[in-house]
C-alpha cells in the first residue's frame, strides 16, 4: 500500500527482552577422574571417545618424562538416559602404546584418523636419541573385509619430521581434512590446516587463512554437520587463556571467528568441544577445576511469551503536487526525479525505492509544448532505514508435507556476528541454527517462533503464523 507523504517518517516497534529467557546449563562429566586428565571429547555412533592420561587396569601403563602417565583414547557408549556407560580403552592397533591424541571418524565409517607420536611403540622410543623430540603425527586405519580396523598407516604429508600434525577433523562430506601443526609460514605459534582428499590420496597442506589463524595459537578443530568449524584459540579478546569460537565457509571466505558465550567459555582454558548435530547440547574441556575435565552444556530456552509479528519492510511511496497547476493555464508536465536515475512524470506518482539508503527527490516543471525545463519545484532528501526486528519469511498457507526453508536475520542493526538464533514450531521442539528446514507433516494453523540473542543481555523474539492444509 502506497503512503501518500512527501516527508517520510518511518515508524518501527522494537522489544527487547531479558537474557533470562536463554539458560545454558554446564554440568560435568562422570567419565572424569580427580588425578587425570580428560580431553577431546568426540562422539561417533552413540560412543563418546575422549583422551586421557588415566591410570588404566587394562594397558600397560608408560610414564613420560615428567612421570605422568601417556594419554590415550578411551570409549564409552552414551545410554539413553543421558549417562555413559562402562568405559574401555580404544586401542585397535597395539603396537601404537605411546602417547595417543584426538581422533575424528569418517561419515560412512569405513575409515578413522588418530593423533600419535611419531615413534610410537614403546621399544623404539626407548633406542630414540634422548633430546629428539617425539613430535605428533597423523595415521589412518581403515576397515577391513571382516569388518575390524586395520593397522594405522602415517599420512604422507604428516611424515615430515621437523614438525608436528594433531587433532584431526573432517568437514561433513569426509572430503577436507583440518588438522593443527606447528609447520613454519604460519600465523601463530601453531596454526590450522586442511588438506583435500583426492584419488590418489591426501593433497599437500594448506593453511586456513589469517580469518581463522592468528598470531597465537589455535587448536582443537571440530566440523560440525551444519558446516561451522569450531575451534580453539588464545587471541586476544577473548575470556580467558584458550576460548572456543566457530567460523563459517561462505562466499570463498572463513568468517570472522564468533566466539561462544558464556558460560561455556570462561576465564579458564575451554578447548576442544563436540556439538551435537542440532547445536542445542555438546561436549567440551576445561580447566575451570584446575585440571583438564569434560563438561557438557545444554541450552534450555524460555521463548518469550508475546513475541514481536513479522512487519514486511514497504519502501513504496506516493508523491503528490498540492499545489497543481492548472493544465488548460500553462501546458506543462511534473517530472519527479529519482537519484537512482528513475523519472517519472505526473502530478501524482507511486515509486518503489530499491531499498534502505539515501535519496534526492526533486520535482520539475517541464514546459508541454518545447520540453524545456522552466523551475524547479521541489528538492529533498528521503533516508529510508530498515525495521529493527527479527525477520524471518514465511508464506500464510502450504499444503501438509512441505518442507519450508526459514532464515532468521536481525535487521535495522549494525552488523552483529554473534547472534543465536532458537526457532519454536512446535510445543517441546526447540531448533538452534540462522537457517533451519522443517516437514509440516500434519494440518493446522502453525505459530512459528524465533528468538535471539547476542552481545551483551540482548535478545529479541517474533513470530508468524502458518496455515498448513
Amino acid at each position: 500500500m502506497f503512503q501518500k507523504i512527501i516527508t517520510i517518517l518511518i515508524l518501527f516497534s522494537i522489544s527487547i527482552l531479558s537474557v533470562k529467557g536463554q539458560e545454558i546449563k554446564i554440568t560435568e562429566l562422570n567419565i572424569n577422574e580427580k588425578l587425570s586428565n580428560e580431553i577431546s571429547p568426540i562422539v561417533h555412533d552413540s560412543v563418546l571417545y575422549f583422551v586421557s592420561n588415566r591410570k588404566s587396569r587394562v594397558l600397560l601403563n608408560i610414564f613420560n618424562q615428567d612421570k605422568e602417565y601417556l594419554y590415550k583414547v578411551y570409549q564409552t557408549p552414551l545410554l539413553p538416559d543421558g549417562n555413559t556407560g562402562k568405559i574401555t580403552p580404544f586401542l585397535p592397533d597395539k603396537n601404537f602404546n605411546l602417547t595417543a591424541g584426538s581422533i575424528v571418524f569418517s561419515p560412512d565409517n569405513q575409515f578413522h584418523i588418530a593423533t600419535f607420536n611419531k615413534i610410537h611403540s614403546f621399544k623404539n622410543s626407548r633406542s630414540n636419541e634422548k633430546n629428539q623430540k617425539n613430535l605428533l603425527g597423523l595415521f589412518e586405519s581403515r576397515r577391513t573385509n571382516s569388518g575390524e580396523w586395520g593397522k594405522y598407516s602415517q599420512l604422507p604429508f604428516s611424515e615430515n619430521n621437523n614438525f608436528s600434525f594433531a587433532q584431526p577433523t573432517l568437514s561433513p562430506d569426509g572430503q577436507m581434512l583440518v588438522f593443527v601443526s606447528d609447520m613454519e609460514g604460519g600465523f601463530g605459534e601453531t596454526d590450522l590446516y586442511y588438506s583435500q582428499l583426492t584419488p590418489s590420496g591426501w593433497s599437500e597442506p594448506k593453511n586456513l587463512g589469517e580469518k581463522i589463524n592468528s598470531p597465537g595459537k589455535e587448536f582443537f578443530p571440530y566440523y560440525h554437520p551444519s558446516g561451522k568449524l569450531y575451534f580453539s584459540s588464545n587471541r586476544s579478546g577473548g575470556h580467558g587463556g584458550f576460548d572456543i569460537y566457530y567460523s563459517i565457509f561462505n562466499n570463498n571466505e572463513w568468517s570472522n571467528p564468533v566466539l561462544l558465550p558464556v558460560p561455556i567459555n570462561s576465564p579458564s582454558d575451554d578447548f576442544s568441544c563436540y556439538i551435537f548435530p542440532d547445536e542445542m547440547a555438546g561436549f567440551f574441556a576445561s580447566t575451570r577445576n584446575k585440571t583438564d575435565n569434560i563438561f557438557r552444556f545444554d541450552y534450555i530456552i524460555h521463548f518469550c511469551e508475546d513475541p514481536e509479528e513479522v512487519q514486511e519492510e514497504n519502501f513504496c511511496f506516493t508523491f503528490f503536487e498540492e499545489r497543481a497547476i492548472e493544465a488548460d493555464t500553462i501546458p506543462v508536465r511534473y517530472e519527479w526525479s529519482f537519484n537512482d536515475g528513475i523519472k517519472v512524470e505526473g502530478v501524482e506518482v507511486d515509486y518503489c525505492f530499491p531499498g534502505p539508503g539515501e535519496y534526492e527527490v526533486s520535482l520539475s516543471i517541464i514546459d508541454a509544448e518545447t520540453d524545456e525545463f522552466m523551475y524547479k519545484v521541489a528538492e529533498f532528501s528521503v533516508d529510508l532505514e530498515r525495521i529493527q526486528q527479527l525477520y524471518f519469511y514465511l508464506p500464510e498457507k502450504i499444503s501438509t508435507g512441505t518442507t519450508l526453508t526459514m532464515t532468521a536475520e536481525l535487521t535495522g542493526y549494525e552488523d552483529i556476528e554473534d547472534a543465536r538464533y532458537f526457532w519454536a514450531i512446535i510445543d517441546n521442539e526447540t531448533i538452534l541454527g540462522e537457517t533451519i528446514s522443517y516437514n509440516f507433516q500434519k494440518k493446522g494453523t502453525y505459530t512459528v517462533r524465533c528468538e535471539a540473542y547476542w552481545g551483551d543481555n540482548q535478545n529479541l523474539c517474533s513470530m508468524r503464523t502458518l496455515i498448513v492444509d
